[in-house]
């Protein structure tokens, strides 16, 4: 099932996966608690399994989109990694994101995910870079359509 959840819920998981050795404040993004953020995990045997976030965020690279979302600390379980679960959420995520009238979203990729994030519609948009703490990224962006609804 996939559900709502709050910041604290998701920040041990994100740890694990994204920031492993790492103090908690690495994954305690500022956005979390802001107006318009959400936060969904799957849960599997009352276990939360995946997660991901949205917060309202400008794209760093010049369109005429309005209202963007950022994608931030998507994370699965090991044990569930290539089992459909980020698919899953990024799909329901963007059925939230078409009643919240977003028009493009947007994340910091890993390099490593490039593969997933283009399966799920989205495009390259920047030459690789390094984020601190975390390794090699590169922007990746889609266009949210409304004709699937």
């Amino acid at each position: 099932m996939i559900l709502f959840v709050s910041p604290k819920d998701i920040y041990d998981i994100r740890l694990r996966i994204l920031r492993a050795n790492k103090p908690i404040e690495c994954v305690m993004f500022p956005q979390d608690y802001e107006k318009g953020s959400f936060h969904l995990g799957k849960n599997i045997d009352d276990k939360l399994v995946g997660v991901l976030s949205y917060s309202i965020n400008d794209f760093p690279i010049q369109t005429s989109n309005t209202n963007c979302y950022q994608l931030r600390g998507m994370a699965i379980e090991k044990e569930y990694a290539g089992k459909g679960i980020g698919q899953e959420l990024c799909l329901f995520s963007e059925k939230i994101l078409r009643v919240l009238k977003a028009d493009f979203i947007w994340c910091n990729a890993r390099t490593s995910a490039i593969g997933f994030y283009a399966k799920q519609g989205f495009s390259i948009f920047s030459d690789e870079f390094e984020i601190e703490d975390a390794g090699p990224h590169i922007i990746m962006g889609k266009k949210i359509t409304f004709s699937s609804m």
